[in-house]
């Protein structure tokens, strides 16, 4: 199993982590990944746990804060898209977040997720098992669901897919209020949901990632064929994530025939 991430003197990772922050080396405009791939032991965690701990680290050394009073700095002179009404509700923008620190996962907690783990029993092998369901957005792409940990157990898993388009592709879903007139395609309010995008992928022409991290009840097996994964939907869009997992088989369910041991003559 991989291991979770310490914010301590105990993780050799942190420590690393840290330093790089401290030092200089890592600057407003640096992106997780790049630091992520530059050390092995970065590599040991999930990179979506070491992006979550990088911009804990960042918000703290006040990168982010830095970097988005810069680039507001960089909208207030751009004369090509500024009214003087917008540069006044951008000047406003900047007033009003000069103190707020960008950790989208910070911000955000949920209660009663839409995800159902459930542990039972074969009726005629009595082998425990483990079903898992998980109903994803609407729109969710590319998922995936990974087993943390390369030896023969596990109890972390995680729920890899990409973000819905509907909600990281800013102009489309204002289209109309723009081609209406309405809304400018510059307006604060545009710019800063695309801001705040740059917190959530690596690069502008790549999705948002999201995951879901699960502590499993019971300990799993983790071999390819102890594992089955599928999914269905309905008509209304929903989908729902459905994997089966093998649990490991105790005593009592093993069946004193599988471990006899059958010698068989050689000929010699």
């Amino acid at each position: 199993m991989s291991p979770r991430w310490a914010r301590n003197s105990s993780n050799k990772a942190h420590v690393i982590l840290e330093k790089l922050f401290r030092d200089g080396s890592i600057e407003a405009t640096t992106q997780p990944k790049l630091i992520y791939d530059s050390n092995s032991l970065f590599q040991t965690f999930p990179l979506t746990v070491f992006r979550t701990v990088f911009n804990e680290l960042k918000s703290s050394s006040g990168l982010l804060l830095r970097k988005r009073r810069a680039e507001e700095e960089n909208l207030l002179d751009d004369s090509n898209c500024s009214s003087p009404g917008i540069t006044k509700a951008l000047k406003q923008l900047a007033d009003d977040e000069a103190d707020s620190v960008e950790n989208p996962d910070a911000r955000v907690t949920h209660h009663n997720q839409p995800i159902l783990m459930s542990v039972y029993k074969e009726p005629i092998t009595q082998q425990e098992m483990l079903i898992i369901l998980c109903v994803l957005p609407i729109g969710a792409s590319e998922v995936r669901f990974t087993l943390v940990g390369s030896g023969p157990g596990s109890r972390l898993a995680i729920i890899d897919y990409l973000w819905p388009p509907i909600i990281f592709e800013i102009e489309n879903l204002f289209a109309e209020e723009i081609k209406q007139g309405d809304l400018a395609d510059c307006h604060p309010k545009i710019n800063a949901l695309k801001e705040d995008l740059k917190f959530t992928r690596e690069y502008l022409s790549e999705a948002p990632k999201g995951s879901i991290e699960l502590a499993l009840p019971i300990p799993v097996q983790t071999a390819s064929n102890t594992i089955k994964r599928y999914g269905k939907n309905r008509k209304d869009g929903s989908q729902t994530m459905i994997v089966e997992l093998t649990a490991f088989q105790t005593s009592y369910t093993v069946d004193p025939k599988q471990c006899k041991i059958e010698f068989k003559a050689t000929g010699l």
